[in-house]
């Protein structure tokens, strides 16, 4: 006759008892793909507040580190534009894409320091890229919010964004600049406010080889693949209207050298890694490469709007120009787009259709 297994009873139970007291919790056990058979991973969904997914509703405080943090108004399109109209008549009015956001905050250092301490207050939306307070470029309503603060230091007051005409599911979020460890708090702007992850459609997109080799760029207007980003040249000019935008840009730029001619291109840039709290892009990802492989330095000037200087969450797409200066007669015009911390997976070039003048 068998014995019965006491032991194996006893653990099934235990086991029993922890699955029902995390279905109490509302956590889910789900397995690492690559976890060995047995080792369950516990994947509980992420607190309110600790993602764009789950935001604080609007409202809430947030307290980060020794921060609090509250939204006290929000204002935008033609109401935000006049507010900062008042605030001073050289104040430009957004562009045509573009609309205004006004948040008015109430911040506080609760601290025993006398040390100052910065705080990061971003917003982003639906069209998945971060939009900083300081790219506004603009004088603030009063009160100004000041976001450098010494310990029981407080301030309420408005930041002014520039975000992207009909942008929705607005959030703000938080970021204590010297707690390099303390991940940001993200807080609803709008009633409902949530921006889902968009991880499996992005998953679905596969890499290609296009642009992979130097002697077969990609051709204008195609659109390029690598791990974690697509890239596509939308235009590209040189020579003297090149040089009439660079000067429209800013009539401080400087005129190209001698026997040299600026180059200008514009870029479409989409983000389709899996870095949950976003990744830079900027005009260092490009470089300017002739038909022999020589690769140009590029210029210190003021560029078109927009300019290439985004943060992008997964899924965030951005256009925006790049200036460079060329030889007047080089040939085979080329960008290298090799972002940053990316291995040579991600390294594709872009034929820009232009020769020499």
């Amino acid at each position: 006759m068998k014995r019965f297994n006491f032991t194996a009873l006893f653990l099934l139970m235990l086991t029993a008892v922890a699955c029902q007291s995390l279905v109490d919790l509302g956590v889910s056990s789900t397995a690492v793909p690559d976890a060995p058979e047995g080792f369950p991973t516990l994947t509980p969904t992420p607190a309110a507040g600790l993602s764009r997914a789950n935001p604080l509703p609007v409202g809430a405080a947030v307290t980060l580190a020794d921060w609090r943090i509250e939204v006290l108004e929000i204002a935008r399109g033609d109401d935000a534009w006049e507010q900062i109209r008042r605030a001073n008549p050289n104040n430009e009015p957004p562009g045509d894409n573009e609309e205004y956001l006004l948040a008015r905050y109430r911040v506080k250092n609760e601290s025993g320091s006398a040390d100052d301490a910065y705080l990061g207050l971003h917003v982003t939306g639906d069209n998945l890229a971060l939009h900083y307070s300081f790219n506004a470029d603009v004088v603030q309503p009063e009160p100004r919010l000041e976001t450098t603060l010494p310990g029981g230091g407080e301030s309420e007051g408005w930041l002014a964004y520039r975000i992207w005409r009909g942008e929705s599911n607005l959030v703000a979020v938080i970021d204590s600049l010297l707690e390099y460890d303390t991940p940001p708090q993200y807080l609803a702007l709008e009633p409902g406010a949530a921006i889902p992850s968009g991880q499996a459609a992005l998953e679905s997109i596969p890499a290609t080889n296009l642009g992979a080799d130097s002697r077969e760029p990609a051709p204008l207007g195609q659109v390029v693949t690598g791990e974690d980003w697509q890239v596509a040249v939308l235009d590209a000019v040189s020579g003297q209207a090149a040089w009439e935008m660079v000067y429209e840009a800013n009539q401080f730029n400087d005129p190209p050298p001698d026997r040299a001619m600026y180059v200008v291109v514009r870029v479409r840039v989409k983000y389709i890694g899996w870095e949950e709290d976003g990744v830079s892009v900027s005009d260092s990802s490009f470089t300017l490469v002739n038909g022999q492989g020589s690769a140009y330095d590029t210029p210190s000037v003021v560029e078109p709007e927009p300019d290439l200087f985004f943060e992008l969450y997964p899924g965030g797409s951005v256009e925006g120009y790049l200036v460079f200066w060329a030889k007047e007669d080089d040939s085979g015009l080329m960008l290298l787009f090799d972002p940053p911390l990316s291995g040579d997976y991600e390294t594709r070039y872009l034929s820009l259709g232009l020769g020499g003048r």
